[in-house]
């Protein structure tokens, strides 16, 4: 047997949606109960795949999946691994209850292994919901249509007991002559007896090795658990970038005793993302940002992951012209990092901490909400943390930032990811910039706006600002000047507060139905404002913009009235490109021959 197995366990599961919530009392949790009536299920997938009656469905609903553990996995460490539920989740082996998870876009991993019933059939059921709570994340706040169900794959994992818990990348940067690279390594020993453990990790490109390190060994007591560092110099590597995304495969093996009991392995890539001279530095060079916000969202799976969709998306924003992609508002699939790392597109992760309101319904409720997004910010980046496509860690979007505990809540949450990970830049995403400046705390400064359209919804803009919206009708046609004006002096103002500080446009953009030619909807008003507002962005301090948003994509009615469609994307939900994909391409064209950072100040002396 080898050190570590995998089974798939997707494909078809059994599915009962309970709206009542009375399925415990239904028995639906016992291994023996009839369930070849419940509805065939794909998983990855949603309650909606199997039954799509049950669109937009809010509530409970139940899985069930039968599979053969072999008599050898015992005295293993088997563990299932789900890789995204949303949102809500408790899961039984055999009617035993064995965990539960609350994190709906990130992984999570429970021990079987004490309900595992070897050489015969066990039954693993969950109980999953979507209805919000006020002190989830997003909860109640979110600007997308969210489901319920197994939305990402499944799988298990047997071990040895002594077993590797996780494997960080803490540093992968150039150096002279390659690259540095530091690593930490968790280990567990559930074993019923001590061990001595010894790690060494290799690092090869293709076939190739080019460095090895060991650590240990170690002993490590019965039930232990122990951290060991280990890496060094690694020769030959080559910095990655977007124009060369060279990547290296990591492997850590776990000896006892000399002998391999188990390993994992990664891909990793070497490179430096930094704030000097008002810009960004990607490997000490100057660097650009143009692109889009993308939603996981496919018209063939919902919110469950379409990897075809995703390279094509991909591949299309790169012919765009664009390097970055901020993944709205949640943690992607680890699979679209992947890719994004083969591109070389620079990436935004984000938690999905949406429209934070601070006290508004109790201090004991916000003090849980906060709680639960330092919990996610740590999952996530502790999943993310060997991309080198990602630069920049999110911890908000657009929260209510006129809320001292808010602007304090966001701080901490950022100086979390710094202490978890300073070789990247943490931020948050702010909408309510204009109102009050909170980015302190940020190392690159995001902001969203969108002055063509909320023009009337602006405050505290100079007086002439004021005037000018006070005095002159609201028509389409006036108000693109007004736009570009209110993007000139609100980020001048940003700079001359923060003057040190890099700024990054990250939402900008405007609704656009395929195929109307007038009006507030149309496919010309989209691409004039996607122009119009870059061509305002030309200050040397803006590193980037980032156009909300690349495909139309599903959200909630109460958001727009009657309607379950975002028209933002510059392309349709089914990937027909608008108007505004050929604007986004020339406003990302003429944004990059801005001179920026050091080069600005060349050209100013």
């Amino acid at each position: 047997m080898p050190p570590r197995i995998f089974v798939d366990l997707n494909d078809t599961w059994l599915m009962q949606p309970d709206q009542s919530d009375k399925g415990d009392l239904l028995g639906f949790i016992d291994p023996a109960h009839d369930d070849h009536r419940w509805i065939p299920a794909p998983v990855p997938g949603t309650v909606v795949d199997a039954c799509p009656d049950l669109y937009g469905y809010l509530g409970p609903a139940w899985y069930r999946k039968h599979f053969t553990a072999p008599a050898d996995w015992a005295g293993k460490r088997v563990v299932v691994r789900f890789e995204s539920v949303t949102d809500h989740c408790r899961v039984y082996l055999n009617g035993q209850e064995v965990g539960a998870n609350n994190d709906g876009y990130l992984p999570f991993e429970i021990d079987l292994s004490g309900a595992l019933r070897p050489g015969q059939d066990n039954v693993l059921a969950m109980w999953t919901e979507n209805q919000p709570r006020q002190e989830d994340l997003p909860g109640f706040e979110r600007g997308w249509r969210t489901y319920c169900g197994i939305m990402r794959e499944v799988r298990l994992i047997v071990s040895d007991p002594l077993h590797v818990g996780a494997v960080r990348v803490l540093r992968a940067a150039p150096d002279a002559g390659g690259g540095r690279l530091e690593l930490e390594v968790d280990l567990s020993n559930n074993r019923g007896e001590s061990a001595q453990a010894e790690i060494e990790a290799s690092v090869r490109q293709g076939d190739k090795v080019l460095a090895w390190f060991r650590a240990g060994p170690q002993d490590l007591a019965k039930d232990g658990r122990t951290t060991l560092p280990l890496g060094g110099h690694v020769p030959g590597v080559e910095a990655w970038s977007p124009k060369n995304p060279g990547l290296y495969h990591v492997q850590v093996r776990l000896l006892d005793r000399g002998r391999e009991v188990d390993s994992m392995e990664l891909r990793t890539g070497f490179r430096t993302i930094e704030v000097r001279d008002q810009g960004l530095l990607l490997n000490g060079e100057p660097l650009t940002l143009t692109g889009f916000d993308r939603h996981e969202d496919s018209p063939r799976t919902g919110l469950c992951t379409d990897m075809a969709i995703v390279r094509a998306d991909l591949e299309a924003i790169r012919q765009t012209g664009g390097n970055f992609v901020r993944m709205a508002h949640y943690p992607h699939h680890p699979a679209e990092l992947d890719l994004c790392d083969e591109l070389g597109i620079l990436v935004m992760d984000e938690i999905p901490l949406y429209w934070w309101r601070g006290h508004h319904l109790g201090e004991e409720l916000f003090k849980t909400k906060r709680a639960n997004a330092r919990r996610q910010l740590t999952t996530m980046i502790q999943r993310d943390r060997h991309h080198p496509c990602v630069i920049f860690w999110s911890v908000s979007n657009e929260t209510h930032e006129s809320l001292p505990e808010v602007r304090e809540g966001n701080a901490d949450l950022i100086r979390h990811a710094r202490k978890l990970d300073p070789t990247r830049l943490a931020t948050h995403v702010a909408s309510q910039w204009h109102q009050q400046m909170a980015f302190e705390a940020d190392d690159v400064i995001c902001v969203n706006g969108y002055p063509s359209i909320h023009l009337d919804r602006w405050r505290n803009l100079p007086e002439d600002f004021d005037e000018v919206m006070n005095k002159q009708p609201r028509l389409p046609e006036l108000n693109f000047e007004t736009a570009a004006d209110f993007w000139r002096r609100r980020l001048r103002a940003v700079h001359e507060a923060f003057p040190d500080k890099p700024i990054v446009i990250t939402e900008y953009g405007h609704p656009a139905v395929l195929g109307v030619t007038e009006g507030h909807m149309s496919e010309q008003r989209q691409a004039r404002v996607i122009r119009n507002d870059a061509s305002a962005m030309d200050a040397p301090y803006v590193a980037g913009i980032t156009i909300w948003c690349w495909a139309d994509h599903t959200w909630h009615e109460s958001l727009t009235s009657p309607m379950t469609i975002s028209y933002y994307g510059v392309v349709t939900r089914d990937r027909k490109a608008k108007l505004g994909l050929q604007a986004a391409a020339e406003a990302f064209a003429a944004f990059r021959q801005i001179p920026r950072g050091a080069a600005a100040k060349k050209a100013k002396g």
